[in-house]
């Protein structure tokens, strides 16, 4: 006979066909494609943008439907993604509020990082300054430089650590779950470079939806916002199952049970 699994038993399916699993990397076009593929997807998109006209609340709401998504992926075959249900706002405002501190949290730490950088490059213009006027434009190239290259370094290393960090507190509606320092490392060996350029994607994607959304009166720019984060939700899940299928260990989560194991969308992806 053997022995049942434990209640928090996550493991992933014995079989993920070639078209569940990202195995050759991410499928880029698909991270916004994905939202129209519901028929309600305008209804979806439209209460999303409500949420960002929310102050505070309504992105924390907004996030913790992402985790709900992404739960149905996890347990579901179904290749479409749950309606945005105004009814539950209470539930998805719980259920965002632990990732939601995690990336605040996550966030401050970087900021020392950014100061540094900061600091650096005044030294840089002032070291030059004091060299002669001369030296001036060769201090501000340099320095700006410094500055730029510190940006570029700081946004890396944010995406690469708030990207776990999210996860896994979102995934276990834990705060302290997502400062889990064997799986954030884990996570940044297995997908470090999907990481990356995945949001280098989707920093010209939001920049493009911004640029409609400003387009549209203006306003319509809370309404591309909302399929910017869908699509980061898609990127996310994504991540996720390429740790998987590099050997990562699953995460455990208050849906799990003894006789489900995880599902992955049949189509879609």
């Amino acid at each position: 006979m053997s022995k049942p699994k434990s209640s928090n038993d996550y493991a992933p399916p014995t079989f993920v066909s070639q078209q569940q699993t990202p195995s050759n990397g991410l499928r880029y076009g698909e991270m916004v494609s994905y939202v129209f593929e519901n028929p309600d997807w305008f209804t979806n998109v439209l209460l999303g943008g409500v949420c960002f006209l929310i102050p505070v609340v309504g992105p924390i709401v907004l996030l913790g439907y992402r985790y709900e998504v992404i739960d149905h992926w996890n347990t579901h075959s179904q290749a479409t993604y749950p309606n945005f249900d105004f009814n539950k706002f209470g539930e998805y405002l719980s259920r965002g509020i632990w990732p939601f501190l995690v990336l605040l949290v996550g966030g401050l730490m970087i900021v020392p990082l950014i100061l540094l950088c900061y600091f650096a490059s005044c030294l840089v213009f002032m070291l030059a300054a004091s060299l002669g006027p001369e030296f001036a434009i060769v201090g501000v190239i340099v320095s700006f430089s410094v500055l730029f290259g510190g940006i570029i370094l700081s946004a890396a290393v944010s995406g690469l650590v708030l990207v776990p960090l999210e996860l896994k507190a979102g995934m276990q509606r834990d705060f302290a779950a997502g400062f889990d320092i064997k799986f954030i490392s884990k996570f940044i060996g297995l997908t470090w470079k999907e990481i990356l350029i995945g949001f280098l994607f989707l920093y010209v994607v939001n920049l493009a939806l911004s640029l409609v959304g400003m387009l549209i009166l203006c306003v319509g720019i809370y309404f591309t916002m909302a399929i910017s984060m869908m699509a980061q939700t898609h990127l996310e899940h994504q991540l996720y199952l390429l740790y998987l299928q590099r050997g990562g260990p699953p995460v455990p989560t208050p849906t799990s049970t003894t006789s489900q194991t995880p599902q992955r969308p049949t189509s879609g992806w």
